[in-house]
């Protein structure tokens, strides 16, 4: 019996279809129903019922789903803990970030990594909250900077930054020669808003918090599904918005970024990094980004 085998009994056993469990597999259906059949020879016993416009797993098949499912798991993690061994005198660090992040981290990061640390080279890597959650349970990368998500004991959760929200208006706005802007003078403009299902959706929950708090009720609601597609709609007068004040690094000739008056709300910036990472050299670099992006 052969992993292959596993994944394609799997991959049969959640579509409940083999023309489906075949596009999945990026394989041909003749294939894939001839490494089912040689899999329950081997076995002994049936493990799918089928006929031309049904198929369902037998009580055996149950059995075997959960236990296969398990063995493929376990054998995804004895593979990546030997990448991570074999990375762990390597000088690679992989590392995510939220979309529009990376002019701030690197920036700040790579200069003085360079001085300190010359050996290591940085695979940067930019996806929302819940996409680095999933890069990080799968160990595609060592460490994510990243808004505030479910917890997970395998990683370490550490705040190393906290944002205030800024307002966002478009370069000719009235508004945008002012030292400050209440959030008052803002509330009959047109809004942007992150979407409350995507990366934006932490900062939603704040922002909507805020409002709340301030009795303030946006008129012409937009949405976007992340933060450059907000400040290219307000670029393009379109709207105002409200987001973390690290977007000014973006400097945009388009958009004018200015503090909002009276005690906006704080946007948590969090370093999340597994505890088993085996890498010699992801202590240190978490040192120096820790050291970083606090006092920047």
């Amino acid at each position: 019996m052969e992993l292959r085998h596993l994944r394609y009994f799997v991959a049969v056993g959640e579509e409940l279809s083999f023309s489906r469990a075949a596009r999945r597999l990026h394989t041909a259906q003749p294939s894939l129903s001839q490494q089912i059949k040689d899999l329950e020879r081997e076995i002994g016993c049936a493990l799918l019922e089928r006929d031309r416009h049904h198929v369902a797993l037998t009580v055996a098949g149950q059995a075997f789903l959960s236990e296969a499912r398990l063995t493929l798991a376990q054998a995804e993690r004895s593979a990546e803990l030997a990448r991570q061994a074999d990375r762990s005198n390597q000088n690679e660090i992989r590392v995510g970030l939220l979309p529009g992040y990376e002019a701030l981290f690197l920036s700040r990061v790579l200069p003085v990594l360079s001085a300190r640390m010359p050996e290591i080279s940085l695979l940067v890597r930019s996806l929302s909250s819940a996409e680095l959650s999933r890069e990080l349970r799968k160990a595609t990368i060592d460490l994510a900077l990243m808004r505030p998500t479910a917890g997970d004991d395998r990683f370490a959760f550490e705040t190393v930054r906290e944002e205030p929200l800024i307002a966002i208006l478009p370069a000719k706005h009235r508004l945008s020669k002012s030292r400050k802007v209440s959030l008052a003078e803002l509330v009959r403009e047109r809004w942007i808003m992150p979407s409350a299902d995507t990366s934006g959706a932490y900062v939603r929950q704040v922002l909507n918090a805020y409002l709340a708090r301030e009795k303030a009720i946006p008129v012409s609601i937009h949405e976007t599904d992340n933060v450059l597609a907000t400040l290219i709609l307000v670029g393009n007068g379109m709207g105002v918005s409200l987001l973390p004040q690290y977007v000014q690094e973006l400097r945009l000739k388009t958009v004018s970024c200015k503090p909002l008056a009276g005690s906006p709300p704080t946007i948590p910036l969090l370093m999340v990094y597994g505890k088993e990472n085996s890498s010699t050299k992801l202590m240190p670099f978490l040192a120096l980004v820790r050291e970083i992006m606090s006092q920047s």
